[in-house]
């Protein structure tokens, strides 16, 4: 017998203008996903790192707890560039794992149901609906990453004391970690959003969305070691998305010596690529889909 999608429906509130319409994509959405114990664990699951590097904080402004505990503040790690940049290294783990949830589901589901014929027949062009799937996982991955390390950059400048090195010279060692922290983390969401979303207008299947996802990421990452060995020239490491983004971290958060060692433009020629090649998949897909219906 015939099993029909329910989940498309009649929109029966009010109406927004232009500017807004492409919103109620995102909003129903987390709707539907925060329904999902799945989703609800692993989402909880990211903010543990946050609550412990909290602590952590707190743990080395409070001087008079350490001495009672015999252990001297000078033989805690320190908290500098390289304590935010992990912060949101740690946190790509869940945002990967949260995209593959919600992301591989995003498209593939309009394809199976030719909803995109449908979006494409009301007053929504190709790009709110893009715009829409777009912000949904973009939003997310912001809220795990830039969100949480900014939280984390204000409250230890808020708890520093007044005498600290922290304090007295932040406006010439520190403050351009916020900057460094908005475009690591604008970088992971931006490039992470368009490849699943890629994935996810190439075939009808989430998890082989997902399973395309992860193929790609360990294929360039395999093809990029062996051309670099090959070559004896570690640029070609910029193949993968993953070594790109990781190395451009370290060079945004100016730790030198840290990585695999690719120079800045070989860094943002493969986070660029991979944007470029993803946005072209989908500009090409949601074209023939709102065409043809596949």
């Amino acid at each position: 017998m015939p099993v029909y999608d329910y989940s498309y429906q009649t929109w029966r509130g009010e109406r927004s203008g232009p500017m807004l319409r492409w919103l109620a994509i995102p909003k129903y959405t987390y709707m539907g996903f925060f329904g999902k114990r799945m989703f609800i664990w692993l989402f909880s699951m990211a903010w543990v790192q946050f609550l412990l590097r909290l602590g952590y904080i707190y743990l080395l402004v409070n001087t008079d707890f350490l001495a009672s505990l015999r252990i001297p503040v000078e033989a805690l790690p320190k908290i500098n560039a390289y304590f935010f940049k992990t912060m949101i290294d740690v946190q790509m783990i869940f945002c990967f794992l949260l995209a593959f949830i919600v992301g591989a589901d995003l498209i593939s589901r309009d394809l199976i149901h030719r909803a995109i014929v449908l979006y494409a027949s009301k007053p929504i062009s190709r790009w709110e609906y893009f715009l829409g799937k777009f912000l949904t996982l973009f939003g997310m991955i912001m809220l795990l990453t830039w969100f949480q390390t900014t939280l984390l950059y204000g409250l230890q400048i808020a708890v520093a004391p007044a005498r600290s090195p922290w304090r007295l010279h932040f406006w010439r060692d520190y403050a351009w970690i916020f900057p460094a922290i908005t475009a690591y983390s604008v970088i992971i969401s931006t490039g992470l959003s368009l490849m699943i979303l890629a994935a996810s207008s190439m075939v009808k299947n989430s998890r082989y969305a997902g399973i395309a996802l992860v193929i790609y990421v360990v294929g360039t990452s395999t093809a990029g070691g062996i051309v670099s060995d090959i070559m004896r020239n570690k640029s070609a490491l910029a193949l993968s998305p993953f070594t790109s983004g990781l190395d451009l971290g370290f060079i945004l958060f100016r730790l030198p010596g840290e990585g695999f060692g690719l120079s800045a433009g070989a860094a943002w020629a493969g986070v660029i690529g991979v944007c470029v090649l993803s946005g072209m998949i989908l500009k090409w897909r949601l074209g023939r889909a709102a065409r043809y219906g596949t």
